[in-house]
């Protein structure tokens, strides 16, 4: 895929040109589902990746990203987004996501794909601390002792998360 074939991963909200205007479209009933983007309290939490795209960062920056779904006893379904750049400041990321999910060999060989990503279960470290995000932030993949690499079943139910 070339960098002008990728998308913009810019919101979750697809714009369209109408008219030589910018026009939002969105499913009203997905109301129910921003309800579950609401934050989660900090901690630790399993996630599965439910969605994984390459894209480019608003900055210009080839990156994968990722939505994740927690589902908890305590907090019920949440969705966390994260993003993996490979630049230098922000390999750490990378690496921490490889190590968590059983991909070390992946990040050794220098390639990473959204197909690598989809479906894995992941720990990560939860924050609501950044001042430029409203919400749970992925502060950290988190390595378990199992090095495995596990996968979950993605099934059309994940979608509207």
């Amino acid at each position: 895929m070339t960098h002008s074939e990728k998308t913009l991963c810019l919101c979750s909200v697809e714009t369209q040109n109408r008219s030589e205007k910018n026009v939002m479209i969105w499913n009203p009933e997905l109301n129910q589902v921003c309800d579950d983007e609401r934050p989660l309290p900090d901690g630790e939490y399993e996630a599965v990746v439910t969605q994984a795209r390459e894209c480019v960062s608003r900055a210009g920056n080839d990156m994968i990203w990722l939505k994740l779904l927690v589902d908890t006893a305590e907090h019920g379904k949440r969705v966390l987004h994260a993003h993996l750049l490979p630049l230098q400041q922000c390999l750490w990321k990378v690496m921490q996501f490889c190590d968590a999910t059983g991909l070390r060999d992946t990040f050794d060989k220098g390639q990473l794909s959204s197909q690598d990503c989809q479906g894995l279960l992941v720990r990560v470290r939860v924050s609501n601390d950044d001042p430029n995000w409203d919400g749970s932030v992925v502060e950290e993949f988190v390595k378990t002792e199992e090095e495995k690499v596990v996968t979950a079943e993605v099934t059309s139910n994940f979608d509207k998360f």
